[in-house]
């Protein structure tokens, strides 16, 4: 009956053993985004008690920080087995998200309501949640794309998605059920890292069950002699132009969804001044978030790359996102519409671009998938943020000089003229080559880079 329900929604599936390596895969995500999702509402709210309107600066702050993770996290992955190095990164997120819950508990945490840039413990955590969010779900994804060939990823990519949506509703409502119901939010840290604990388990569950024919991906064993450095990774982003483009498409997304999410977050800390009701806000936002993805795809949203190709897929999310800008731009002051916005996004990139462009990386070496993938998704990912936090900053200096309606009208204006001429002159184009370089790789049976 699963079975056929899940060739009915995704494609045939060869066998059950198929099917049975997405699902533990799949439960593994879904843990780990349940997890991260308890964690992200928590991340910007203890930040404001802690340390106050800093988000911007935070961005930069941890931009900075990741290249100290990717040091060790590239070390860790040429001397250890893959499933090795995600056992130790799922213990120590999980283990320390418990010390996170009581030092929050104690005097120092947030029974301390002044806010101040100087309490490093604000800042720590920020970077905590944040590299957590990066190098798990990277290196997660790495091992998947390790292990899967590309028709296969069509099929199975989706289940996984739908999993970590529903990770994504679990998470926050857990913050909306427990967190009136406990003394402090801070208790709720513990179980997200219960969470993680159990994913990393799961995972060694799967090593053991699931038959070594099935952990063969794409041109399994293909990679450069030799050990490398952490270095290597990004050697291969910037010479790459596959990998490169990769970067530019992910870059895009993430620092024009996170210029409107900065704003989305500054009108909702105006509207919610208390951590419990702000915590209570983004909590409601995020389940919200999880639904609209889950149902997209249960109704088969991913059905579209198998039937449009991976150039569909690939172009028509800045399309939809082009739009979606336009529609801010006449409405800026609406707390709701925004949310409603970003909701949209959101939804479209975790339950059908995602999917997508981590197919990408299947016709690559296993340099590539892991390590390129790690400043990509780590570095390149909080890059983004440190730029649209650098745009933030500039939002406050305009509204400072210009007044708050006006300056607010001048910065949602420069950004946005500014996000769809790159929209056009960038995005979309290296979509294009992006998906043309990964179609006659498959076709040919080769790998790209």
């Amino acid at each position: 009956m699963l079975n056929k329900l899940a060739s009915l929604l995704w494609g045939k599936f060869d066998d059950k053993k198929e099917l049975e390596k997405f699902l533990i895969l799949a439960s593994v995500f879904g843990l780990i985004i349940a997890a991260y999702w308890i964690l992200r509402p928590l991340k910007d709210s203890f930040f404001g008690v802690i340390v106050g309107d800093y988000r911007g600066t935070a961005k930069l702050v941890s931009l900075l920080s990741t290249v100290f993770f990717i040091v060790i996290y590239a070390k860790l992955i040429d001397w250890f087995p893959k499933q090795i190095v995600f056992y130790m990164l799922s213990v120590f997120y999980g283990l320390f998200s418990i010390v996170f819950m009581f030092v929050f508990l104690s005097s120092y945490g947030l029974t301390d309501t002044m806010a101040s840039s100087h309490r490093m413990l604000g800042w720590i955590w920020y970077i905590f949640v944040e590299s957590c969010g990066s190098l798990v779900i990277s290196l997660f994804w790495a091992f998947v794309t390790d292990i899967t060939g590309p028709v296969s990823a069509k099929k199975g990519f989706p289940i996984i998605a739908l999993f970590g949506q529903l990770g994504n509703v679990f998470g926050p409502v857990v913050v909306l059920i427990l967190g009136p119901r406990v003394s402090s939010n801070a208790y709720i840290i513990g179980m997200a890292g219960i969470l993680l604990l159990l994913a990393g388990l799961l995972m060694w569950v799967f090593i053991q069950v699931i038959p070594a024919e099935y952990q063969k991906g794409y041109h399994k064993g293909q990679h450069a002699k030799g050990k490398t450095g952490f270095l290597d990774g990004l050697r291969l982003l910037l010479t790459q132009k596959y990998l490169f483009a990769i970067f530019i498409i992910m870059f895009l997304f993430e620092s024009i969804s996170e210029i409107i999410d900065l704003y989305f977050k500054s009108l909702a800390q105006d509207a919610f001044p208390l951590e419990a009701d702000m915590t209570h806000f983004m909590a409601i936002y995020s389940l919200v978030v999880g639904i609209v993805s889950a149902s997209c795809v249960l109704f088969g949203l991913n059905s579209l790359q198998r039937i449009f190709g991976m150039r569909f897929a690939l172009v028509v999310v800045p399309i939809a996102l082009a739009v979606g800008l336009v529609f801010v731009l006449f409405n800026m002051q609406s707390l709701y519409v925004m949310l409603i916005l970003l909701v949209l996004f959101k939804a479209l990139n975790y339950s059908f671009s995602q999917p997508t462009v981590k197919q990408l990386y299947i016709p690559t070496t296993e340099e590539a998938k892991y390590k390129a993938q790690a400043w990509i998704d780590s570095f390149g990912r909080r890059f983004a943020k440190g730029v649209s936090g650098s745009a933030d900053a500039c939002r406050s200096s305009l509204v400072a000089t210009l007044g708050a309606m006006a300056g607010v009208n001048a910065y949602l204006a420069i950004t946005t003229v500014l996000s769809l001429f790159f929209i056009g002159i960038l995005w979309i184009p290296i979509a294009v080559f992006a998906a043309k370089s990964y179609n006659v790789a498959i076709d040919n049976d080769e790998v790209v880079c």
